[in-house]
């Protein structure tokens, strides 16, 4: 479901999710979007959950910026993505999918 390199130098992660299988796991409702990220795209775009979802299907691999380890779970790797006329807004957001495989949603806001 993902591509992991180790870089033994920097020790930063750099897992990228294969967006074929974002678009998957949204599909068949594996996914969980945490209230901050739903309460940004609403106050930003005025946009709800299927909104956001739809937006995170449109990502493109030329829309990546970087991976990051997560926080509370360094185990765990956030990829972000800003992107322009998603739906004609600029989004920025980061998500994860978690060890049960579920897309966890963490940010979605104005870039």
């Amino acid at each position: 479901m993902e591509n992991k390199k180790k870089d033994s130098k920097t020790k930063k992660p750099t897992t990228r999710y294969n967006l074929g299988n974002i678009r998957q796991l949204i599909d068949q409702g594996k996914v969980n979007i945490r209230p901050n990220a739903l309460r940004s795209a609403f106050d930003d775009f005025g946009w709800g959950i299927d909104d956001i979802k739809n937006a995170i299907k449109k990502l493109q691999p030329k829309h990546y910026y970087k991976p990051e380890a997560h926080r509370d779970n360094t185990d765990i790797t956030l990829n972000y993505y800003k992107a322009r006329g998603i739906n004609n807004e600029d989004i920025y957001t980061h998500f994860y999918i978690d060890p049960d495989g579920i897309l966890i949603i963490s940010s979605f806001k104005r870039k």
